[in-house]
């Protein structure tokens, strides 16, 4: 995705055009990380997927047991830059999620200055989260996300029945 005219609060080097990945992502059918936010600031999309995140939520879940063998055999079959492409989309995804489920914009420029605001998050994401965007090409990187992601699954399981007693 294009990096121009994008304010600093959606920008990150790691998901837009000044990254290393940007050439193969041009290439690719899957819908880009922070896609909703950047079309919200442009103006060209009335979708807000964290004023009502459930059915956003509930996909990236389910299609994140698929990802995460793809990457798993990614890495054993030492497919570096195929690994890197897909984690780069998983981190934003990740992120996506977290501050979805907070009911806030996932804005990749701010995330270190507002993830510790979010009421519900995984322990210690900022930092987990920190060392897989800076290792995001390290099997280990895989593996911290895949944790990040099982411990929002199920912050995000929580906070679906407490609403569900809530309301009945």
């Amino acid at each position: 995705m294009e990096s121009k005219g994008l304010p600093k609060a959606i920008h990150h080097p790691l998901f837009f055009a000044d990254s290393d990945w940007h050439e193969e992502i041009k290439h690719t059918t899957k819908r880009n990380p922070f896609f909703y936010e950047v079309q919200e600031f442009l103006g060209q999309k009335d979708e807000r997927p964290w004023d009502s995140p459930t059915s956003h939520l509930k996909e990236y879940f389910e299609q994140w047991k698929d990802v995460e063998e793809t990457i798993r055999a990614f890495f054993s079959s030492r497919k570096k830059k195929e690994a890197s492409i897909e984690m780069v989309f998983q981190i934003g995804y990740l992120m996506e999620a977290l501050f979805w489920l907070n009911g806030r914009r996932a804005l990749a420029g701010e995330w270190q200055a507002t993830i510790r605001s979010l009421e519900i998050s995984p322990i210690n994401g900022a930092e987990r989260l920190n060392y897989v965007i800076d290792h995001y090409d390290h099997y280990t990187s895989f593996v911290q996300l895949r944790e990040l992601i099982h411990d929002l699954h199920k912050k995000w399981m929580k906070n679906e029945a407490i609403k569900k007693s809530q309301s009945d």
